[in-house]
């Protein structure tokens, strides 16, 4: 578990702390709106809904995702695509991040 310090919007820093998920994550609500980063801190898209250990993925117009990223997410071309909750390694209150050794 590391903590990361983050910019709010009023330009304030704040430390949350990482968790790490040992096993399958199961989203909430909570997860809605929350930004998915890639293991290296790059976002590529937003929370839009959850279901157990699925989540719906808007990917941001912008994030160019490595060939190998999305096979492991089984993602393509759509605006939208699934997260599987064993794809996630750690969640904040603002973001879920990637696992890496995918």
């Amino acid at each position: 578990m590391t903590a990361v310090p983050s910019r709010s919007a009023d330009g304030l820093f704040s430390v949350s702390r990482r968790v790490p998920c040992a096993m399958t994550r199961q989203f909430t609500d909570d997860d809605r709106g929350k930004d998915v980063l890639t293991a290296e801190g790059d976002r590529i898209g937003t929370v839009r809904d959850v279901d157990g250990d699925r989540a719906t993925v808007d990917r941001d117009d912008d994030a160019a995702l490595p060939e190998k990223l999305r096979e492991m997410l089984g993602w393509d071309d759509h605006a939208s695509n699934e997260l599987h909750g064993d794809h996630v390694e750690e969640g904040t209150a603002d973001d879920l991040r990637l696992k890496s050794n995918w």
